[in-house]
């Protein structure tokens, strides 16, 4: 094979790959915001959907971002302080993000 196909598959693989990685976020609706009312009662559709905009921005500036299914909400704490230094954010912010994902359906 020469060089120039080899090239080629290469970055078809890493196209293939990277694809697989990306993660399919859901949009804020009432019943994410009557889930987590008991953790702030002002929260909205707007705070959540301000969090879903922050956690896309803001953490995969990084690295790959993680369903939020993925952890529960004691596990969502531990990350955001762990990553609120890395990731400059402010901690409202970092109380929307964790809003966004404790919210999932």
């Amino acid at each position: 094979m020469n060089l120039f196909k080899k090239q080629n598959l290469i970055i078809a693989a890493a196209l293939v790959l990277s694809a697989c990685g990306t993660v399919k976020l859901y949009e804020p609706t009432e019943s994410n915001v009557a889930k987590v009312k008991s953790k702030d009662a002002a929260v909205d559709v707007n705070t959540l959907a301000i969090g879903k905009n922050l956690f896309e921005t803001k953490c995969s500036a990084c690295h790959k971002l993680y369903a939020p299914s993925t952890k529960t909400d004691t596990q969502w704490a531990k990350v955001l302080d762990w990553m609120q230094p890395q990731a400059k954010i402010t901690d409202a912010e970092k109380h929307q993000i964790y809003l966004y994902v404790i919210s999932h359906p």
